[in-house]
Order: C-alpha cells, then sequence, then structure tokens
C-alpha cells in the first residue's frame, strides 16, 4: 500500500480531532433542524389562527352588547373603532346625570297654545348635555386586539374604510346600518365579522370582504 493510501485514516482522525464535521454529521444536524422547523411552523400558525378567532369573538361579543343594552336601556349606543391602532370601545348617548347613575330632574314639557298648531311629540324629550359618554366601569374601557391581529377594514353603506376611526350606532329598539368588518392576522389569517340591521347575533366567517 502506498504511503498515501496508508495516510487517509490518520487524515480523518485528524480532522476529528481538530472539531471539524463528517458528511454524516452535517446531514443528521441539518435533518434535525428540519424536523424542529416541521413542528415550530404549524404550532405558529395554529396560535396565530387561535389569536385572530379569539380577537374576533370578543369584537363580536361587543357589538351584540351595545345592541341589547340599547334596547334594555331605551339610550342609543355605539361602538367607536380606531382602524389605525385596532382599539374600540363601547358609549351611550346620556346625560352626566345618568352616566353616574343620579336620579335626573324632572323637565316640565313647554305648554302647547290651543290653536297654535303645534303638534305634542311623543318621543322623550332631549336633554341639553346628553351625549356619547363610556359606559360605566370597565365597561367603558377602550379594548384593544391582539398584537398579531389587525383590524384591516369595515364595510358600511357608506363605503369601505380602511384608516381611521368609524362607528357604528345602535338605535333603542336595535337597529343599525348593516356592517362587515375585516380581521387580519399575522400568518395570513383573515375573519369577517357580519352585522346585520336587526339581529342580535353578528356572524363570523372565514373569508374577504
Amino acid at each position: 500500500m502506498s504511503q498515501a493510501g496508508r495516510q487517509k485514516p490518520g487524515f480523518a482522525r485528524d480532522a476529528r480531532a481538530r472539531g471539524a464535521f463528517t458528511l454524516i454529521e452535517l446531514l443528521a444536524v441539518v435533518l434535525l433542524f428540519g424536523l424542529l422547523a416541521g413542528i415550530a411552523i404549524p404550532n405558529l400558525s395554529l396560535r396565530s389562527g387561535q389569536a385572530t378567532r379569539g380577537a374576533a369573538a370578543d369584537l363580536a361579543a361587543s357589538l351584540e352588547f351595545a345592541r341589547q343594552r340599547a334596547v334594555v336601556t331605551g339610550a342609543r349606543h355605539r361602538v367607536t373603532l380606531d382602524l389605525d391602532d385596532g382599539s374600540y370601545r363601547t358609549e351611550w348617548f346620556v346625560s352626566e346625570a345618568r352616566s353616574r347613575g343620579e336620579e335626573e330632574p324632572e323637565e316640565e314639557p313647554e305648554p302647547v297654545r290651543p290653536g297654535s298648531g303645534d303638534t305634542i311629540s311623543l318621543s322623550p324629550p332631549t336633554r341639553a348635555d346628553e351625549t356619547f359618554r363610556p359606559l360605566p366601569g370597565n365597561l367603558g374601557d377602550r379594548k384593544r386586539l391582539s398584537a398579531s391581529v389587525v383590524l384591516a377594514a369595515v364595510e358600511t353603506p357608506a363605503g369601505r374604510s380602511e384608516s381611521g376611526r368609524l362607528e357604528i350606532v345602535f338605535d333603542p329598539d336595535g337597529t343599525a346600518e348593516p356592517a362587515e368588518l375585516l380581521l387580519a392576522g399575522e400568518q395570513g389569517e383573515r375573519m369577517v365579522l357580519s352585522l346585520g340591521a336587526l339581529s342580535d347575533t353578528v356572524r363570523i366567517r372565514h373569508g374577504v370582504l
């Protein structure tokens, strides 16, 4: 056997002694990284999908609550949406006294002069200091979507909005303009909330506007 042939085993031992990797060891490392990636990536996608569905369920619950509370209290309610920072808050149209849970003083109706032609309104009088105010307690806190979810768009009869602030108003009879809200997750998930004009339930589905 030649001198070069006798040196090959020694070279391999020298390479291992110097901390080098053989081809089999490199393939094993690559295979291990592939297995880890195959486990981690689906889990990340699953968690992102759960965050999107959870955010959609929370926002839908706030919309349904605002409609039901408008009917129960007889006061208009609205949900203000900030598409730029992904936040929303529920408010109601009341006086300062009512917002604090205090009794409101009775207001004397203006007398109707005979023969004046004026009609008597059957709707409750509007107080001068009535305006939209946050709900009492933590119900009026501004809520935010998950950091991995954005409020991508809102579509109403007035058109489509992808930025800025807008509001969804519920009248005391529970009616509201129909609307669709699009939530998007960082892994590409899309959830659409469909708000009907009369239904108490906000439908949630996968898809785009």
